[in-house]
């Protein structure tokens, strides 16, 4: 729990100056003055708005599948470290021994592990294109408030290629004397940019409209 709320922090906190940043940059791009929030409102019109929230969704989205593709692939190894154990332990219930049952045993135990992998990182990637969907069709009320259709900006490679950039801010150890301070490690420390999985299709929620188009869309968007 404390590790998913530090990286929600630091997401939230992503997606707030994705906007801002947005904004500011186009604003800077005329060299207008006033203050920061003014040239945001000023530059950053509604369809600005949109699509900056396109690059956050982008953002977003894949934190949550490069973070919970760390956490399987953590659970993996513990369970392939768990089966060659199996009779060297001692608090394992295996007997060590030469016989080939106890070598088919560790087998078996390292391909339901795998199996067991392969069905999260499926799974995973299913809520993956829903919650794409569900964008969509969030996005698709604010593109029928604006009364225009806007290009859509969501890439999740470009967001991909963005959390490789990324340092991630915590405080130290609460058992050592330095508890309070500050340390800065790789994202790739909670970040996993493994191979999207095949989703379950008897589990992927239909798109508002548009099926084939909106499907395909919501599939392009999540890699």
């Amino acid at each position: 729990m404390k590790r998913s709320r530090k990286i929600a922090l630091v997401v939230g906190l992503a997606v707030g100056l994705t906007g801002v940043a947005l904004g500011a940059s186009r604003g800077s791009e005329n060299g207008d003055g006033g203050t920061v929030s003014n040239r945001i409102t000023n530059y950053c019109d509604s369809v600005c708005e949109l699509q900056a929230q396109d690059s956050a969704f982008s953002l977003l989205i894949e934190a949550y599948r490069e973070f919970q593709s760390r956490q399987i692939e953590i659970d993996y190894e513990a369970r392939l470290r768990a089966a060659a154990g199996l009779g060297k332990d001692g608090d394992t219930p295996v007997i060590d021994t030469t016989l080939h049952s106890a070598h088919t045993m560790r087998a078996w135990t390292e391909a339901l592990a795998a199996k067991e992998r392969d069905l999260r990182l499926e799974q995973l990637q299913t809520r993956v294109v829903n919650f794409a969907s569900a964008y969509q069709c969030a996005r698709k009320g604010d593109e029928m408030a604006l009364d225009e259709p806007v290009a859509n900006k969501a890439d999740a490679r470009a967001a991909a290629r963005e959390l490789k950039t990324w340092r991630v801010l915590a405080l130290g150890s609460l058992t050592s004397d330095g508890f309070q301070t500050v340390v800065s490690r790789p994202a790739a420390s909670i970040f996993l940019d493994s191979a999207p999985a095949k989703p379950w299709q008897t589990e992927v929620v239909g798109p508002c409209e548009d099926a084939t188009t909106r499907t395909s869309a919501s599939l392009e968007t999540v890699r």
